[in-house]
């Protein structure tokens, strides 16, 4: 929805039987934000691909990851690259430019591929500290992030990445997949083109995990399913963003932007020395 013009959107109403005053509703909330993004400059992303099933293809072994071959992907896709300004930009520096969204803004991003591209069964203190520098030594130079990750450990994740970057200003966003973008019927589609279009038109100053059409704050999720696109849930607190018709924000919900001018500050001398422990009756004091 974010990259149609508004014919595009005559059109869904058309299809759909939607009436005029219905689509000047849409128009309507549309417009609200079109002044406000005219007067900023096109954001810049970082797409940290750490690994998991989202950038994966098909094998006699099942589903394996392939060197370069998500940018790939969405350099070929028009959703995600306009081939011809990319090509024709003098600025763009090797950046990936999406095509201009309906509220008249390009991202400018660029791709981060870790090797070895790694399942999240296979995430590590290590791994998350790479992660935690790559975000540091690039923080300058971006205005969000995007970390693609397997489904498995995306929660734990974002919880770490939440808790390690302290003064965050910047948005962060963790996404992933159930089934990879090379599969024709595929949920990588909505949850990358939602997490790129969030982080290139929002700041929304916190650790972030998008799935199914909805922005949570990272360190409340949990996974809840293996087999459902559906895949995580809050159970603790609202979301912070929806995907619908359009997208709507609940900016009552999301940690304020801090305008202390304090530097990022980063921590990454935690111990990995834990273990949990459920407590039950009549669990033996031993135990403990």
């Amino acid at each position: 929805f974010f990259f149609q013009a508004e014919d595009g959107i005559r059109d869904f109403c058309l299809s759909r039987g939607l009436g005029d005053v219905y689509k000047r509703q849409i128009l309507g909330d549309v417009a609200k934000y079109v002044d406000k993004f005219k007067s900023m400059p096109d954001k810049k992303v970082l797409i940290i691909y750490t690994g998991g099933t989202i950038g994966m293809v098909r094998s006699d072994k099942g589903y394996v990851p392939k060197k370069n071959m998500l940018e790939k992907m969405m350099r070929d896709d028009k959703s995600f690259c306009d081939k011809e300004f990319t090509f024709f930009s003098k600025s763009a520096e090797n950046f990936i430019i999406s095509p201009e969204s309906i509220y008249k803004k390009r991202i400018w991003y660029k791709i981060l591929e870790y090797d070895p591209l790694i399942d999240s069964t296979n995430m590590t203190y290590d791994m998350w500290l790479r992660i935690l520098k790559s975000i540091e030594e690039n923080y300058k130079k971006y205005d969000a992030f995007i970390v693609l990750h397997g489904t498995d450990t995306m929660s734990y994740t974002a919880s770490f990445l939440s808790f390690a970057l302290e003064n965050l200003n910047k948005t962060i966003i963790l996404t992933g997949a159930q089934v990879p973008l090379s599969e024709v019927r595929n949920d990588a589609f909505s949850n990358l083109l939602g997490a790129l279009t969030l982080a290139g038109h929002f700041t929304i100053p916190e650790v972030c995990l998008f799935f199914r059409d909805k922005l949570f704050r990272g360190n409340r999720t949990m996974k809840t399913s293996s087999t459902h696109f559906n895949a995580f849930e809050s159970p603790h607190y609202p979301a912070l963003a929806t995907f619908g018709i359009d997208c709507h924000m609940e900016w009552d919900n999301i940690l304020k932007y801090s305008n202390t001018g304090e530097n990022l500050r980063v921590f990454n001398n935690f111990s990995d020395k834990i273990a949990v422990l459920k407590v039950f009756p009549l669990m033996p004091r031993e135990y403990l």
